[in-house]
């Protein structure tokens, strides 16, 4: 989480196991990339409820689709569409309207520590 001046507030990590990758994963899919993204955002929402309590919220993504997604509140994809779910019910009760752009994934502050 960053502030208006790019000043880092907080974080998070976690470790997604193998076996949960499966368990969210159809069997036309090669990756869970967009369940994955969309989770970012709703733990981010969660973890930081905190600080988000009736503020202006910018949420950057580097996924287009998660991006539509969230921004329609709605996603073919069933498991991404729950967890969007989840998003527009935290947007509710913090208060507040995020905003969703796009960043290219060289411009992303978290994609780099996301890979190591």
């Amino acid at each position: 989480m960053l502030d208006s001046s790019g000043r880092c507030l907080g974080c998070f990590s976690e470790t997604v196991e193998a076996q949960l990758l499966a368990s969210i994963m159809s069997s036309t899919q090669e990756t869970a990339i967009l369940e994955l993204e969309g989770l970012a955002v709703a733990t981010a929402l969660d973890t930081f409820q905190g600080s988000l309590k009736s503020v202006r919220v910018v949420v950057f993504t580097d996924n287009q689709s998660v991006q539509a997604s969230i921004i329609k509140c709605k996603s073919h994809n069933l498991n991404l569409d729950l967890i969007i779910r989840r998003i527009c019910s935290s947007e509710e009760s913090l208060c507040t309207i995020a905003w969703i752009e796009r960043v290219l994934s060289y411009s992303n502050p978290a994609d780099k520590l996301s890979r190591e």
